[in-house]
């Protein structure tokens, strides 16, 4: 490839990483928004009084809210992980990517010749 090329496909491959960044942040920002409502559902239930081994605690309506909440935090937290470790090899493989084009085009500057002058 020639020079322009290689810097033209480091521009694309940068606006990836950003992107991928940018993913990162968002995933980020839904986990917080989890374990805050996470963090509220134990609120909740720590409010309710009783033994937590008597069946009377247990079929709280709010104690049930609470457990069905941390279910479903724990199940799309896990997703949420799950999809995080991709863009995070996704993230690292551009980065690699974006370390040879950049020696590429290093090498082609040096070597570049300006009007068949150089």
């Amino acid at each position: 490839m020639g020079l322009g090329a290689n810097l033209g496909r480091l521009m694309l491959l940068i606006g990836r990483k950003h992107d991928s960044q940018f993913k990162l942040q968002l995933i980020t920002e839904k986990r917080l928004f989890l374990a805050n409502r996470a963090a509220f559902a134990m609120q909740v239930q720590a409010r309710v009084p009783g033994n937590l081994e008597t069946e009377k605690y247990n079929s709280d309506p709010n104690v049930r809210w609470a457990q069905q909440v941390n279910a479903e935090v724990a199940q799309i937290d896990k997703m949420l992980e799950m999809e995080q470790k991709r863009v995070d090899i996704e993230l690292q493989a551009i980065t690699q990517e974006i370390s040879g084009v950049e020696k590429l085009a290093q090498q082609e500057t040096q070597t570049f010749k300006y009007g068949g002058v150089g």
